[in-house]
């Protein structure tokens, strides 16, 4: 009968300890988050749940798709900037800032970059991306009007076509198109964070408070700077 009783405590505690499954949500992110579910973001959340023995899983859709699917709970956390897609980020928990994000206007190398709302002719349309169109309306004057797209692809084809003057994107996000395009690092139209947010659930309140300790961990370490561009 003893050894019945053992056998069912260290079940009990295998149960206890075993790891649970995170769903993740995310959109594209330039140069961070590939349509593929590649790319740094994704390296990253492999190396922390690694370090804190926790399996995920993360898919990448169309950004309005993944908001939807976060907010009616289909998963866990969604990834991305905790203010500018979630409309009351105040209900959820957040995570600490897995890489700081800086919105400015971006423009061709051959024009002078933007540094002021002054440089921008008000009778040419300004590119931007959809769903967060209310960051935009907080930020722009009114009289400047928008050119949204899908993705901060067609939004650089756009200026390359000459049907923009500018183009508004996120540093780091456009790192990789830096051959091409140019920006004011001083003209800094919002500054902000991505993360993961969460539904308040105890779960997911374990799962952060393990995530945000090892993403300080390895952000002292040189893995960080290795994985983010």
């Amino acid at each position: 009968m003893a050894t019945y009783k053992n056998a069912f405590f260290l079940l009990c505690v295998l149960l206890a300890t075993k790891s649970f499954a995170i769903n993740i949500v995310s959109h594209p992110i330039n140069g961070l988050v590939f349509e593929d579910a590649g790319g740094p973001y994704p390296k990253l959340l492999t190396k922390l749940n690694d370090a804190i023995d926790t399996e995920f899983s993360l898919k990448v859709i169309p950004l309005k798709r993944a908001v939807y699917h976060f907010e009616n709970k289909h998963d866990n956390c969604l990834l991305s900037g905790n203010s500018l897609t979630i409309k009351t980020p105040g209900k959820y928990l957040i995570s600490n800032p897995l890489s700081e994000i800086k919105l400015h206007f971006f423009n061709l190398q051959h024009m002078p970059p933007i540094t002021n709302f002054n440089d921008l002719n008000q009778n040419m349309l300004i590119g931007g991306i959809l769903g967060i169109e209310d960051l935009y309306k907080k930020i722009l004057p009114e009289k400047h009007r928008l050119a949204l797209v899908s993705s901060d692809e067609q939004s650089i084809n756009m200026l390359v076509a000459k049907r923009v003057q500018a183009i508004l994107g996120f540093m780091p996000d456009l790192n990789a198109h830096l051959d091409i395009l140019h920006y004011d690092e001083r003209f800094v139209l919002y500054h902000g964070s991505d993360n993961l947010i969460c539904h308040d659930t105890q779960e997911n309140r374990d799962y952060l408070q393990q995530i945000d300790q090892a993403l300080k961990d390895i952000k002292a370490s040189p893995t960080y700077d290795e994985i983010m561009p």
